[in-house]
């Protein structure tokens, strides 16, 4: 249910004190607002607690991110670019062919390994490219002369976290509070003043980011289970249903132990 989080990506933020602009007036009104919006939410889950009940069922509620907000943005292809990791074309795109290491969506950043397509960097200088990425990410300073990036996360480290892969990338970080990150390569600079956002894209372990995973109707009792990852959801309603859990799924069912409202 979109409704909820399309308009937190616009509104959240302008409540957050530390955001420069932050004006109290202001906020009281988005905060009126705001409640009206989950309200309306309540009368959906409302609809659909209904429903279970009628039918003597289940409802399981989970959500895809938290939210954060920021006002500025951290160019980190542009600090690769200055690391000498990074060359731009005539036209001010990335230039493959001289470039060693990018960050495709500002996300994450993947060495052009010469696997790639049109990749240069050749498996005996993967090593010390990557130790140059993290010291170009890790040397990012705002105008105060603090750190833009607070973590760095390489996968075979943090592989907890579901990052890396085919599809994924070779460095991931976080940035300092009020700091986004952006694959933009036409920004003036590393970090630059930007629009007044909400969103996700942090490191899922910051509390921020959390979201929820929980399950009403008969047969739950009340209570709260430890933190789960999301990567439990399938699996649990899997079992819930009585169809075999997903094949490429990686976490275990805690149906058992919402059930039993975590013995608490």
């Amino acid at each position: 249910f979109p409704l909820s989080d399309a308009i937190d990506h616009e509104v959240l933020a302008y409540l957050d004190p530390e955001w420069p602009g932050y004006d109290e007036e202001a906020a009281r009104k988005i905060r009126d607002f705001r409640a009206r919006v989950w309200g309306l939410v309540d009368l959906r889950l409302g609809h659909l607690q209904a429903l279970v009940r009628e039918a003597g069922g289940a409802l399981f509620v989970s959500g895809d991110h938290g939210m954060r907000s920021s006002w500025n943005a951290f160019h980190v292809n542009l600090a690769l670019r200055d690391a000498g990791l990074l060359a731009l074309d005539g036209d001010g795109n990335i230039d493959l062919s001289r470039t060693r290491a990018a960050s495709p969506n500002g996300y994450f950043i993947r060495i052009n390994r010469t696997e790639s397509p049109g990749g240069i960097v050749p498996p005996a200088e993967e090593a010390q490219v990557l130790a140059a990425v993290v010291e170009a990410l890790e040397g990012a300073r705002d105008p105060r002369g603090d750190p833009v990036v607070t973590r760095v996360f390489l996968p075979e480290e943090h592989g907890e976290m579901g990052i890396g892969g085919v599809a994924g990338g070779d460095v991931y970080w976080g940035t300092a509070p009020g700091i986004r990150t952006t694959s933009s390569v036409r920004a003036e600079g590393v970090l630059q003043p930007g629009f007044l956002t909400s969103g996700h894209g942090f490191p899922p372990d910051e509390p921020d980011m959390h979201t929820v995973f929980c399950a009403w109707g008969e047969g739950f009792s009340p209570g709260r289970i430890p933190p789960v990852q999301s990567t439990v959801v399938a699996p649990t309603v899997a079992e819930y249903v009585g169809v075999p859990r997903p094949a490429d799924a990686v976490g275990s069912s805690v149906l058992r132990a919402l059930r039993e409202g975590g013995g608490r």
